[in-house]
């Protein structure tokens, strides 16, 4: 194992969501015995450490972590300590913070190839104060940058990202090959679902940007269509407008067919 390349994944934080969904479903299948995952999370271990760590990743965060200046400061320290200690081959920034943050501390660290993933449309630039131009700087000294949709992808583009270091991987979902139909009665039965009625299901924390409006809009439009047996589940955690959804669901009048199971862990 002494040839291993060592990846040094540098990401936010670790509880529920599909980017960090994402990286563990994809970390588990990589050969141990050939790449070494490290994950560093910038705001502590999170709720999917265990999860990572039950798949034999290493996972590092700093003791105390904060959006202030000086907490920010010392995050930078023990994270450019880490990339020193650890001398990975390959460094790999998920999401725009950790971008921002290792991918400037990468750059007082040993050499080692860069890799940017990008898993949203950069409307987040408009709310950070001059992250846009960092990313522009950033995005200069990157081996490899990548997006999970075409659109995202013409996002960078139009940042100056060039064609010979950028493209598409697209989310993957493993879903088991064959379910039993005892098992999806069982399902039913638990959820108090109708036996036969359409099952429509969203899966994404409730933010605005995620879309669940346009969800909610189509359905009334397609409620004649529907009958009176389908339902909607939706699951993810609330990040503050699940109060205004499900308003907007009773006057429409289809707040009955939908359920609200917030975060889980299981899906």
């Amino acid at each position: 194992m002494a040839d291993r390349i060592k990846v040094l994944v540098v990401i936010g934080q670790l509880e529920i969501g599909g980017t960090e969904r994402q990286l563990l479903d994809v970390s588990r299948e990589i050969d141990s015995d050939d790449i070494e995952i490290i994950v560093y999370a910038l705001r502590g271990d999170g709720s999917l450490a265990g999860s990572f760590l039950a798949a034999g990743i290493r996972v590092i965060h700093p003791h105390h972590h904060s959006r202030r200046w000086l907490g920010l400061l010392r995050t930078a320290v023990h994270l450019i300590r880490t990339f020193r200690s650890e001398r990975p081959q390959i460094a790999h920034f998920f999401l725009p913070e950790a971008y921002v943050l290792g991918g400037l501390c990468s750059l007082l660290a040993p050499p080692c190839v860069r890799i940017m993933s990008r898993r949203s449309l950069n409307y987040y630039q408009r709310r950070w104060l001059g992250i846009r131009a960092i990313e522009r700087i950033l995005h200069r000294r990157m081996d490899g940058i990548l997006a999970n949709s075409q659109a995202v992808l013409s996002d960078l583009q139009n940042e100056g990202v060039p064609d010979h270091i950028s493209g598409v991987v697209r989310n993957g979902v493993s879903a088991p090959p064959n379910i039993a139909d005892s098992r999806l009665a069982a399902l039913r039965a638990e959820l108090k679902l109708n036996p036969t009625g359409i099952v429509l299901i969203v899966v994404a924390n409730l933010i605005p940007y995620k879309g669940h409006s346009d969800v909610l809009d189509a359905l009334v439009r397609a409620r004649d269509r529907l009958g009176e047996a389908w339902t909607l589940l939706l699951v993810g955690a609330d990040h503050g407008v699940e109060a205004e959804l499900k308003q907007r669901a009773k006057d429409s009048g289809i707040y009955g067919n939908i359920r609200w199971l917030g975060r889980q862990s299981d899906v």
